[in-house]
Order: C-alpha cells, then sequence, then structure tokens
C-alpha cells in the first residue's frame, strides 16, 4: 500500500523532502495560490538533475537504505513521486488550464472549505456558486487528463463524483473518524451506564460524586483515564467544564 502526506504552505520544502526520505510516495500539496507556487511544489518533487530540474539532492535518507543515495536508482525513485495539489485559492481556480498544464502535476483535489473561505464566503462550501466552481474544476481536470480527488466522507457521498467520471477519493480525516467513533460509542456506554447511576442516584448518591469516589478509589494511571470515557458522550461545551466541575465536587 503506497502513502500520502499533506504539507501545508510553509515550510512545505523541507517536510515534503524529509517525507518523500522517509517512504511517502505522494505529497499532497495545500495552499497553492498561484501557478507558480505550482511549478515549485513539483520542484520540490523532482531530483536535482539537468532533465528533472528539480531541488531534490542526494541525502542519507530511510529510502536509500544504508547508502548515502544518490544512484540512478535514488533518482527514479523520486521521479516516481506522486504530486497533487490542493485547487483551494481564488488563484488556481482562475488559471485552472494553466495549473493543469505544468508537467509533473499527477493529480489534483478540490478544498471547498478553503475555497469559499478565500473569496470571501466561509462556511458556504455548499453554496451553488462553490459547487459549480467544483463541477468546473473536475470537469476540466478530467478533460484535461489530469485525475481528480474529491472529499467524501460516505460511499453514497461519492455517487455524484463517480458519474462525474471521479475515480479517487478521500476519505474523512482523521480527527472526524476519531470523533465519530468515539461521540457513538460514548454515547452507547452511556445509555448502558444509564440505569445503575440512576439506581445509585436514588439510593442517595449523585452522579458526580460517584464519578468523584470511583476516580479515587482506582490505581493513579487508571484514573487518569477515567475522564476520557464519560467526555465522549458529552457536548464539546460540556466536556471542558468537567475538570472544574470536579474540582468543585472534591473541595
Amino acid at each position: 500500500m503506497s502513502s500520502m502526506i499533506k504539507v501545508d504552505q510553509e515550510p512545505r520544502g523541507f517536510i515534503a523532502q524529509r517525507a518523500i526520505g522517509s517512504g511517502f510516495q505522494s505529497v499532497l500539496f495545500a495552499d497553492c495560490h498561484t501557478v507558480e507556487d505550482v511549478k515549485e511544489c513539483v520542484r520540490i518533487s523532482r531530483p536535482d538533475t539537468p532533465e528533472d530540474g528539480g531541488s531534490y539532492g542526494v541525502a542519507t535518507r530511510r529510502f536509500a537504505y544504508m547508502g548515502y543515495g544518490g544512484s540512478q536508482k535514488y533518482v527514479e525513485a523520486i521521479r516516481d513521486v506522486v504530486v497533487v495539489i490542493m485547487i483551494e485559492k481564488a488563484g488556481t481556480v482562475d488559471n485552472l488550464e494553466e495549473v493543469l498544464s505544468v508537467d509533473g502535476v499527477d493529480m489534483i483535489q478540490w478544498g471547498g472549505s478553503d475555497y469559499s473561505m478565500n473569496i470571501g464566503k466561509a462556511g458556504e462550501r455548499g453554496s451553488p456558486e462553490i459547487q459549480d466552481a467544483e463541477r468546473k474544476v473536475f470537469e476540466t481536470a478530467i478533460k484535461m487528463g489530469v485525475p481528480p480527488r474529491a472529499e467524501v466522507n460516505t460511499v453514497d457521498a461519492a455517487k455524484s463524483y463517480l458519474d462525474m467520471g471521479v475515480r479517487h477519493f478521500c476519505i474523512g480525516t482523521d480527527i472526524s473518524i476519531l470523533f465519530d467513533w468515539w461521540k457513538t460509542h460514548g454515547d452507547d456506554f452511556r445509555k448502558a451506564l444509564e440505569p445503575v447511576m440512576s439506581k445509585r442516584g436514588n439510593e442517595g448518591t449523585g452522579a458526580s460524586e460517584q464519578v468523584c469516589e470511583k476516580k479515587h478509589s482506582l490505581p493513579r494511571r487508571s484514573a487518569s483515564y477515567l475522564p476520557v470515557t464519560f467526555h465522549a458522550s458529552f457536548t464539546w461545551k460540556e466536556a471542558w467544564q468537567l475538570p472544574r466541575k470536579r474540582r468543585e465536587t472534591q473541595s
């Protein structure tokens, strides 16, 4: 299985080249505002040879194994790195065909949230104007032979892109996947605990006192993990208030 890393605007050169040296076979470059930005991203990911015109030189990296690098295979490995560009700024949308014509751009990915913010319409990713821009980007990329990549969370959400001809997808992000899992299972645990907590509450001991009592009865290492179980089933606001509420209860 190949791997991809997404790098921000700064310091994109250092991070991208270190990632390639660590074994990443693909780099997704964010925050490109101009065609020149895109060309620089390609240079970063190409070997420093007369024919390639890149800036990646010889270095001791993991993908060179036990050598210093610089062999023909080393050069070929850098040439094989897939360069993906986020299309998420007005400059790249307005000059889309020029961006897609840059030699070395292997794929593009649409960033609707960034684009809506960049044009002064933050939070309107789903508006007709932004969706029209998205469709234009995908259709133009397909027409020019540059594979586009869509961001989706479910198979159902991918259908419209599949109908359009899109075949590459970014499925969720780590923070949203973890949050959804914790929230779902946290809610399930809360429901499972409700009868027990309710019974104990009727016996004269409140839920907050139960948490406090349990926390102090556990070994220190285990106690440090106890709040996580409960945070998952609360809103963010409630979760941030928990430490303060516990201190008040203990005092």
